[in-house]
């Protein structure tokens, strides 16, 4: 998926560059919405991640009178391993405004 991304920013700066157009400048916003929506989609995901990775059995559950649960250790490590990837998948994703900002300053 991002290599796609990636794929179509280095294509749309070709074209920014040889021969600008508004089009252009339509497909890069609509571009730069994709992202943002996608980094903002997984930006919350992490967090959910991260809280079931660190749940410990007690705690607030327990102030409250509720029965908590147990998360196994091979748990926590799978999901400390899928928060690595959710937070790679955020930091290799593309920012197109600043990628062709760079490109062409």
């Amino acid at each position: 998926m991002i290599q796609a991304y990636q794929d179509t920013i280095a294509e749309l700066e070709l074209n920014v560059l040889t021969d600008p157009s508004v089009e252009q400048s339509r497909e890069l916003y609509i571009l730069t919405s994709e992202l943002s929506l996608l980094k903002s989609t997984l930006s919350p995901i992490v967090g959910l991640v991260s809280s079931l990775r660190d749940h410990r059995k007690g705690g607030y559950s327990a102030m409250k009178g509720l029965k908590g649960v147990e998360v196994s250790e091979l748990t926590k490590t799978y999901l400390g391993d899928v928060d690595d990837h959710l937070l790679l998948l955020i930091d290799v994703t593309p920012s197109p405004v600043l990628h062709l900002a760079a490109s062409t300053g």
